[in-house]
């Protein structure tokens, strides 16, 4: 799993997953300040744009709509984090800290344990140099995933997202990006399904952005070979839906077409770690693929909470097993 997530306590740091951190149940910063809405930003399905998705449903946080022709506000200060658990596994690495905005320095790499740290960063150059902005594009799916939480999907066109609303979300973060350039990270919904999506990522992607783009793997290969010269590819596999022949043909494509990052991030619900052994079977063979691939087994939350799932202790030994990398072994 990709160690982008940096924690500090008195000027020692050391990189982390986000995954560890959930893992171990550490996420939680409540009364941290957070930069969530000055570096980051969350465009939820509605178009609501917002500091994290945390924060959908307070008023008070709301900063503006896609929807409107009204201004979108612009924060330029952290926030007071007030939720217990920090479920996002992007946001979790946004600079934040627990008392002093000092604890954010870094003076040596050490060893820092997840059971003490006061103050999470970036780890890599790269994404410190950018800002991000998560976008729900739009509500609509082309799966109806039983644990996918009620308001993220739905099967109606209305839930697309209109030629207006990306005008105006490209307005806003030319406002957004004070001269930097941007992580766009995409989910839905599909994004896929929307024929305005691949020119909008292209044009991003002709400005310098960075796009990442996570995808239900349903799309064809056409499609996915074309979006991988101009995307990284995040693919969430869904047993309910995805079958293990179309992802081998989809991982293949993509493979192949060798974008700057590609992820796989196994969906795994409780009584479903056998399973998830049955799908890698089908692609951990195709040519490059362990080279060329970010491989996440993931836990699952319970549908419409931010809490998680509950796993039985065979499933936890064999996701633990996939995790720390025993792939030859499956």
């Amino acid at each position: 799993m990709s160690k982008f997530v940096r924690i500090i306590e008195n000027g020692t740091f050391e990189d982390y997953s986000p995954q560890d951190l959930i893992h171990n149940d550490v996420n939680q910063f409540k009364n941290w300040k957070c930069s969530a809405g000055s570096e980051g930003l969350f465009i939820d399905w509605d178009g609501i744009v917002w500091p994290a998705t945390c924060e959908i449903g307070k008023e008070q946080s709301k900063l503006g709509s896609l929807k409107d022709n009204n201004p979108i506000k612009l924060l330029e200060d952290y926030i007071t984090c007030n939720h217990k658990y920090c479920p996002c596994l992007v946001e979790i690495y946004l600079p934040k800290y627990k008392k002093l905005k000092k604890q954010l320095n870094e003076t040596q790499l050490g060893n820092v344990s997840l059971k003490k740290f006061s103050a999470v960063t970036r780890a890599s150059e790269f994404d410190r140099d950018r800002k991000y902005i998560m976008w729900a594009f739009g509500r609509k799916c082309n799966f109806s995933c039983s644990y996918c939480d009620d308001n993220s999907h739905s099967k109606l066109d209305q839930d697309l997202v209109t030629e207006f609303s990306i005008e105006k979300a490209l307005q806003y973060a030319e406002q957004f990006r004070q001269g930097k350039s941007i992580m766009w990270s995409f989910t839905g919904g599909e994004p896929t399904i929307n024929p305005l999506f691949l020119d909008l990522v292209k044009y991003l992607k002709a400005k310098g952005d960075t796009i990442t783009v996570a995808t239900n793997g349903s799309a064809s290969h056409e499609y996915y070979n074309e979006l991988a010269q101009v995307a990284n590819i995040n693919i969430s596999v869904h047993y309910q839906f995805l079958k293990p022949a179309k992802l081998r043909r989809v991982c293949t494509t993509i493979v192949n077409a060798n974008p700057d990052w590609f992820g796989l991030n196994f969906m795994i619900m409780p009584g479903m770690a056998e399973t998830t052994y049955k799908y890698f079977e089908q692609v951990k063979d195709i040519p490059e693929f362990l080279n060329r691939t970010t491989l996440n087994f993931d836990i699952l939350r319970k549908k419409n909470t931010e809490l998680y799932e509950i796993y039985s202790q065979k499933d936890m030994d064999l996701i633990k097993k996939l995790q720390t990398g025993a792939v030859n072994e499956i």
